[in-house]
């Protein structure tokens, strides 16, 4: 048996690594990221709690990799992708069993929450959206009878909702993304609008293009440009900051040819 002072010095090295893993990812740098969160997760003796907490940013950043590969790759990756395990069946692997044990001890800690949105994401990423809405459900259902969220539920509960934005019919994409808007406006009631509002802009932008709504969906696009001038992109909620703002960048030049002006704060986290 380790005693305690072994314990807390694994934990103290623990807590080293992912520190710096969840640095490295709020700066973009994902590959980096990867590498020490899989030292993490490789430590001898890991409590529950820490090993969940780990998989579910690790899944997330099998997600954001994911995308990148296909971006870089493109047709040679989905040729290969029926014969190779991807980075999105690691994510899968690394949360199903610990979803799955969770359920069976009907508990619904802060970690299945976490598990949930991870599991989400990769859904999404594969399109399996009846699989996504449903889990999206539920963790609405599990947010909305939380008395007191603090920042980390915060965050997540915003993810689910503009999870369920992005699968959403386009007849209700808009009341979904203004659900999400509101939400962060409720959480944050003093701040000015952040770079998640700038991305919400933009989604409203494209949804209305595809409604043949020109003039709403250029004050979309003009509101989202005024944020984007004070906020630089973030990483705290996955996904968000990177192949989603990259994602309707492009959709929105495809169908208007509006481009969001370069200056600072708009860079592409890809380039």
């Amino acid at each position: 048996m380790p005693s305690n002072d072994t314990e807390k010095q694994v934990d103290l090295v623990w807590d080293q690594i992912y520190c710096a893993g969840r640095i490295l990812r709020g700066r973009g740098c994902f590959h980096e990221a990867k590498e020490f969160f899989e030292r993490c997760l490789a430590m001898y003796g890991l409590r529950e709690a820490k090993r969940i907490l780990v998989e579910s940013n690790l899944a997330n950043l099998y997600s954001e990799l994911d995308y990148l590969q296909r971006k870089r790759f493109d047709y040679y990756l989905e040729e290969r992708m029926a014969e190779e395990t991807t980075l999105l069946d690691k994510a899968d692997d690394l949360m199903r069993p610990e979803i799955q044990r969770l359920r069976e001890r009907a508990q619904y800690p802060k970690s299945f929450r976490r598990l949930l949105l991870s599991l989400s994401e990769a859904n999404i990423r594969r399109r399996r959206f009846e699989k996504t809405y449903s889990l999206l459900m539920e963790l609405r259902d599990i947010y909305s009878r939380l008395i007191e969220l603090d920042i980390v539920d915060r965050l997540g509960h915003v993810r689910a909702l503009i999870a369920l934005a992005r699968i959403s019919p386009l007849s209700e994409a808009e009341v979904r993304w203004n659900e999400a808007l509101n939400l962060n406006r409720k959480y944050n009631p003093s701040e000015e609008e952040v770079f998640i509002c700038g991305l919400i802009y933009l989604f409203i932008c494209f949804t209305r293009l595809q409604l043949g709504n020109l003039d709403g969906s250029k004050a979309a696009f003009n509101h989202a440009v005024e944020v984007f001038c004070k906020r630089r992109p973030q990483f705290l909620i996955s996904d968000v900051g990177t192949y989603l703002f990259e994602d309707v960048q492009c959709q929105i030049k495809s169908l208007a040819g509006w481009i969001l002006p370069k200056n600072d704060f708009i860079t592409s986290v890809y380039n």
